[in-house]
């Protein structure tokens, strides 16, 4: 009986079964983002639904409302900075992106990467600048849409 193939980049590279194959796809790039940054979004939502204790959903039973209503805006801030700060490293990341990345797939860190081999260093600096603003809009955005500060959630 043959052995399986072994879990590696080769076996993203073609089609197995119902699993198309991924390598050079966006999708390969997102997934291997979140199978690296999941323990840190995890671990944050974790930490903040223990020191919540059973009073606010007991309350929320007994007033009739919906967890959604209760527990999630308390729950703002870690959720905010569960989704960000996992966003941010992985925006700025470079080693899962040099693994899995091709043309077809370039990234603003590989782009910039490249920029830099091509010496190209305004370039690239102005690649990594991009970065440093789009990691700044979201922070922005998360903050108004969740109407906490990424602080505010840091302290609790």
């Amino acid at each position: 009986m043959p052995l399986p193939p072994r879990f590696s980049l080769s076996f993203f590279a073609v089609a197995r079964g119902p699993i198309p194959a991924l390598y050079g796809t966006p999708l390969i790039l997102i997934l291997a983002l979140i199978a690296e940054k999941m323990p840190y979004a995890s671990r944050s939502g974790i930490a903040a639904m223990t020191q919540l204790g059973k009073e606010a959903e007991e309350a929320a039973q007994i007033a009739g409302a919906g967890l959604r209503r209760i527990v999630i805006p308390i729950q703002a801030g870690p959720l905010a900075t569960g989704i960000l700060l996992p966003f941010i490293s992985g925006i700025k990341g470079v080693s899962v992106f040099v693994i899995f990345a091709t043309p077809a797939t370039d990234v603003l860190t590989t782009y910039s990467l490249r920029l830099i081999d091509y010496n190209y260093q305004q370039a690239a600096n102005a690649v990594v600048l991009m970065i440093a603003l789009i990691s700044w809009a979201s922070t922005v955005m998360i903050q108004k849409i969740t109407g906490t500060g990424l602080a505010d959630a840091l302290e609790n």
